[in-house]
């Protein structure tokens, strides 16, 4: 009871010091979360200090928030919890008003209150950011079909996790907060937010296989960004990684997570694929044996033999290599060679498209329609600079963010103006383009189509080999069109 006079005393005179520095519409708010301390009403105050510590605005006056939010554990009895927001205090802010007066008042109580009296702070610290977004989802754990919740706010959920995945260089924490995203955009909750949302007026429709569209394209990237922070397979996240992956093929595969028969497509392939690339050196994992019975036949282009293993790996391939190229779906007789290349292949925008341009550089070498200038002469020339490997993996050279690279670039195509290099590339596809619907006018519609995706994703590299060996549009087309069959 001394104690908590004595706390009492301090805040009160520190409050007084620091009121006049707050706005009005947050000192509202602490005023109304300290009346719920006084009152006994502990958890509806710490859920106002959060939500203010949280937002935009609050988070501006966090000594001021997480002291409050302090005395608002001590008064409920968590002293453990009330130290570690006053050591959090001290740590971030140490020369403010509130930090001085904790430091003294820790001394008249002989607590030293320093990161020796908890080992787990910063854990427990990521623990509470973490159950703060159950102010937008009842995020309490999946049931048997992996379905969290009911989402209050999948927007507002999004952003804070999005925001406190920045926060946080941990890769275990960066892990944990993706996994909240992929389950969001994976429509992993009760009320079908986000992949697979029941549109009853729109089933089947173009408006709803687009709506699941973007959604996957979004689940796509989570997962890039959970792979980044996994070291490996002794990773202790590798297994729930490799979960996941299943899980999420399963779901588009149109199936429940524990069906009896499940039927692989296009976009559920590539996913099984990873498990099965992912766990070449696990044959017993529950999950690869799962893959390969769904995939079936299509299981034999990502299982790597222990002799086929050795053979790569004694060419300098490392597993975390084969796993990538496996993963992705590209074809083995293409694995040496990329891999000697020195490719960044998480900057691939679409497996399929980088594959077919990898096919399409060996079909105009052997055409020998690059004989002037080889796309090894362009490898060799832009290894000097960084984020070279862009120019051979990616379509987007506006992403490149090098201004050395972007000279040398203006330079090969002749630019003679400030941002000419986009209207230059855009010509070269309208003309292929063109060229590609001339020449395949007499062939299906889904044909054409296919054929005129196929050519806004050539990588830059292309265009620049194209236009040092002076390759017409029709020559281009029709090496495309003869070998269309190999290329798809």
């Amino acid at each position: 009871m001394k104690l908590i006079k004595i706390i009492l005393i301090f805040s009160c005179v520190i409050f007084a010091q620091s009121q006049d520095k707050i706005p009005a519409n947050i000192q509202k708010k602490l005023d109304e979360a300290i009346d719920h301390y006084n009152v006994s009403l502990y958890e509806e105050s710490k859920t106002i200090l959060l939500d203010l510590l949280y937002s935009s605005d609050g988070g501006k006056f966090e000594v001021e928030i997480r002291y409050h939010l302090g005395l608002a554990c001590y008064r409920e009895g968590k002293t453990a919890d009330a130290f570690i927001q006053w050591r959090i205090l001290r740590k971030k802010y140490p020369t403010s008003n509130r930090s001085k007066e904790l430091s003294r008042l820790a001394s008249k109580l002989g607590e030293t209150m320093d990161a020796k009296s908890t080992f787990r702070e910063e854990e427990l610290e990521f623990d509470e950011e973490l159950k703060f977004g159950k102010y937008f989802w009842d995020y309490s754990g999946a049931d048997g079909r992996f379905l969290w919740g009911e989402l209050k706010d999948p927007n507002a959920a999004i952003k804070y996790y999005e925001k406190l995945y920045d926060g946080y260089d941990d890769p275990n924490k960066k892990y944990k907060i993706s996994l909240r995203l992929l389950a969001l955009y994976g429509g992993y909750n009760n009320n079908k937010y986000g992949y697979n949302k029941e549109l009853k007026a729109q089933s089947g429709t173009v408006e709803a296989k687009q709506y699941n569209k973007n959604f996957s394209r979004k689940v796509k990237s989570i997962f890039k960004q959970m792979e980044e922070n996994i070291s490996g397979e002794l990773d202790l996240n590798f297994p729930n990684f490799v979960m996941w992956n299943y899980f999420w093929a399963v779901r588009l595969s149109d199936s429940q997570a524990w069906s009896e028969k499940v039927k692989a497509n296009k976009e559920s392939e590539i996913y099984f694929g990873k498990v099965i690339s992912l766990t070449n050196s696990q044959p017993q994992d529950i999950y690869r044996t799962f893959s390969i019975m769904w995939l079936e036949d299509d299981a034999k282009k990502y299982v790597i033999s222990e002799k086929e293993m050795a053979d790569y790996l004694s060419f300098g391939l490392t597993n975390d290599i084969l796993i990538e190229l496996s993963g992705r779906g590209i074809p083995k007789e293409l694995w040496r060679d990329l891999s000697q290349r020195g490719y960044d292949f998480s900057t691939i925008v679409d497996d399929a498209s980088f594959i077919r341009s990898v096919k399409l550089e060996k079909l105009l070498i052997e055409a020998n329609l690059v004989e002037g200038y080889s796309f090894a002469n362009l490898r060799s020339e832009l290894k000097k600079f960084d984020g070279w490997h862009n120019l051979f993996t990616n379509h987007n050279f506006v992403s490149f963010n090098n201004k050395e690279l972007s000279q040398w670039l203006e330079t090969q195509f002749d630019c003679k103006e400030e941002n000419c290099l986009l209207p230059i590339i855009n010509s070269y596809k309208l003309k292929i383009g063109s060229e590609l619907m001339l020449q395949s006018k007499k062939k299906s519609k889904q044909i054409q189509r296919e054929n005129q995706i196929f050519i806004p994703f050539l990588p830059i590299s292309t265009f620049i080999v194209m236009k040092l060996n002076d390759v017409s549009p029709k020559d281009f087309v029709t090496l495309f069109i003869e070998n269309r069959d190999m290329l798809y």
